[in-house]
């Protein structure tokens, strides 16, 4: 693993969810594992809040399943969802706060394709439920962000899809790709 200087430190993620699932977009997410590194641009996120947050997996509490959500942000939480997507989150704000940023799009580098929908982006760095828990923000994570300083244009703020539940929150951010 070669993690540089623009590794994230564990305090860009110890901030509320809105706030990390804004500062997000733009940021270069990496997975290396066995001799392969595949890195994207995170293009959409959408956040999710802890009890309060009747969308959230840590609305009822904490569970085996949902457990990195309740550790201080930067760590990977990675769950199924209809029996075949592994959607990727990084937990936000404070231990025991229970939130979590759900990664929706990205687009790779270098190629530069577009990813649509946190299933495609789980397939895309072969996400798996034994990927939940990593601490991102230590030099031997497998997982980790980075700022390559890229800038996203046209970011919208608008409600989060794919739920039922509080449905009016304004908790997605998504935006372009601005041309260097």
């Amino acid at each position: 693993m070669s993690h540089s200087t623009k590794m994230l430190p564990q305090d860009f993620f110890c901030r509320s969810v809105t706030t990390l699932a804004e500062e997000l977009l733009g940021k270069v997410l990496i997975y290396e594992q066995g001799g392969q590194r595949k890195q994207a641009i995170i293009t959409e996120t959408e956040a999710y809040g802890g009890i309060d947050d009747a969308a959230s997996h840590a609305h009822k509490g904490k569970t085996p399943r949902n457990w990195p959500m309740y550790e201080q942000g930067g760590y990977s939480y990675v769950y199924l969802i209809y029996g075949m997507h592994h959607c990727f989150n990084i937990s936000a704000g404070d231990k025991g706060e229970g939130g979590a940023v759900l990664i929706r799009s990205v687009t790779t580098l270098p190629d530069e394709h577009v990813l649509t929908g946190p299933g495609r982006v789980g397939k895309f760095f072969g996400f798996t439920r034994a990927q939940s828990g990593y601490k991102m923000t230590e030099q031997k994570s497998y997982i980790w962000v980075e700022d390559w300083g890229y800038t996203l244009e046209n970011v919208q703020q608008a409600t989060r899809v794919g739920i039922t539940k509080a449905t009016d929150k304004m908790w997605r951010y998504l935006g372009t790709i601005a041309r260097r």
